[in-house]
């Protein structure tokens, strides 16, 4: 029993480790910083490369939607996940590429 019961607590320990964190801002390689509340096109400049992918989708299915667009980017071994609603930054999260060689190969949802 004691040994299922520490397999249970490894195994949601682990998961913990590869979760992405969210963050209010990121340097560029540049040195420019992305903020939350940023515009799409200020974003697109201070980072200045394309984005590894990009999804965009309507809020709801109301007419007159918002919508929501998820930038990701690779920099610096370090991927960031930017959501955007009508072209402003709304969160950030950022993941370590060092940690997981398999996550090279993720792809947004």
């Amino acid at each position: 029993m004691k040994w299922g019961i520490a397999f249970i607590f490894a195994y949601l320990l682990s998961g913990l480790s590869f979760a992405d964190t969210s963050t209010s801002s990121f340097r560029t390689p540049t040195g420019q910083t992305v903020t939350i509340g940023d515009q799409v096109q200020d974003m697109q400049k201070k980072i200045n490369l394309s984005p590894t992918s990009m999804v965009s989708k309507p809020l709801s299915t109301a007419p007159n939607s918002p919508m929501e667009t998820v930038y990701i980017y690779e920099i610096q071994n370090f991927r960031y996940t930017i959501r955007t609603v009508n072209n402003q930054i709304q969160s950030i999260t950022w993941f370590n590429l060092d940690t997981d060689p398999a996550s090279y190969t993720q792809s947004v949802q």
